[in-house]
């Protein structure tokens, strides 16, 4: 991680899952990167470990490294359907982080979905090889889109992935993430763009993939400290000059100062 801060490219995707991203990020932090030095690209929702971590520094540390940064993963609550669910949800359990639970709710109506369709072909819902026919046969549309399970595998059929943003909460101190776009392959549009991505600058600029200096100097503004020797250095020679200039002072003021102005009346 320390050749990290040799690179002059600011992307970095780290492909982990929670909760080692606590542990990446504190040690990219304890070498010295800051906000703006990468921008973190992870493929899994991260910030809901935020109201689960006990543990304030690591938490800092977390959300100084993520914050203006990107994380994929299927999208949830999408479409007016999606919104109307979420609030739902909320409403019903209002101190439940609503992370992955829009999965849990599609899983539920389609396994229940699938039982009426069943009951109602007057088939026999404990015949497993029944069932698992019907489960893949269902098609409708959930809090994360049109949902069915592929006839090859266990797998869902182009589920759309959201494309969030990292933020932070200054008020109540924490960070979490935002959907500002989704990729649908089996919809006709397939990219559609909510609001604009909130850059770690806190603008919507996008920023040069190189890492260039504000200072002019071979190191991070991250890196610049306040050093008491140099200090001491500093105000040495001011004090230096300060002398020297109140001696020049006084030398012109004692010899030239005072010296009285010949007029000139006449050519010379």
């Amino acid at each position: 991680m320390i050749g990290l801060l040799k690179y002059e490219t600011r992307p970095i995707i780290l492909a982990v899952t929670p909760p080692s991203i606590f542990y990446y990020t504190e040690d990219l932090y304890n070498v010295g990167i800051r906000r703006g030095d990468l921008i973190i690209m992870i493929p899994s929702k991260t910030a809901f470990l935020y109201t689960t971590m006990p543990i304030k520094p690591m938490l800092d540390k977390m959300s100084e490294l993520l914050y203006g940064g990107i994380t994929t993963c299927e999208a949830e609550w999408i479409g007016e359907f999606g919104k109307n669910q979420l609030k739902g949800f909320k409403k019903a359990y209002p101190y439940i982080n609503d992370d992955f639970r829009c999965f849990s709710v599609d899983s539920g109506w389609l396994i229940l979905n699938a039982l009426k369709f069943t009951i109602d072909q007057g088939e026999d819902i404990y015949d497993p090889y029944v069932f698992n026919t019907r489960l893949r046969q269902q098609r409708f549309l959930g809090c994360s889109g049109i949902v069915s399970i592929s006839s090859q595998s266990n797998d869902r059929n182009s589920a759309p992935i959201g494309i969030y943003n990292f933020r932070y909460d200054s008020v109540n101190d924490i960070l979490y993430e935002i959907m500002i776009s989704s990729y649908d392959q089996g919809s006709l549009q397939l990219f559609t763009i909510y609001e604009n991505m909130n850059w770690y600058d806190n603008t919507t600029n996008t920023p040069s993939d190189i890492v260039k200096s504000e200072n002019g100097c071979p190191f991070k503004d991250s890196q610049i400290e306040y050093s008491v020797k140099g200090a001491g250095m500093f105000y040495g020679i001011a004090f230096r000059i300060t002398i020297n200039t109140m001696f020049l002072t006084f030398y012109i003021w004692k010899r030239w100062w005072n010296l009285e102005i010949q007029e000139i009346t006449e050519s010379r």
